[in-house]
């Protein structure tokens, strides 16, 4: 058993989870930027440093793809952990072709 976190070897499937951890980053960080679009509708409704927020974004909009967005990178992240902690939970064992499924 591995003393050390450098002394584990990934298995193809734990290297595959890196492409869901990229993406989940990404999920977040425009979850992020529109919940701070979403708050500055409280400070100014019709625009946004002179830009004019609400005609490219309404503030229904907004709210909805913030909300869904935190839905999502949350359930991307759980899959990502699940599939990542299996093998060394398993001692490295992994079902044959996990990577492509």
């Amino acid at each position: 058993m591995a003393a050390y976190p450098r002394d584990v070897r990934l298995t193809p499937a734990q290297r595959a989870t890196a492409w869901f951890f990229f993406i989940m980053s990404g999920l977040f960080l425009v979850q992020t930027l529109l919940g701070s679009a979403t708050q500055h509708y409280r400070a100014d409704l019709e625009s946004f440093f002179g830009f004019p927020l609400d005609q490219w974004l309404p503030y229904n909009l907004t709210r909805t793809w913030h909300v869904q967005l935190s839905i999502f990178w949350v359930v991307t992240s759980f899959l990502a952990i699940g599939i990542f902690l299996a093998p060394l939970i398993a001692r490295g064992w992994e079902p044959k072709r996990q990577r492509r499924c």
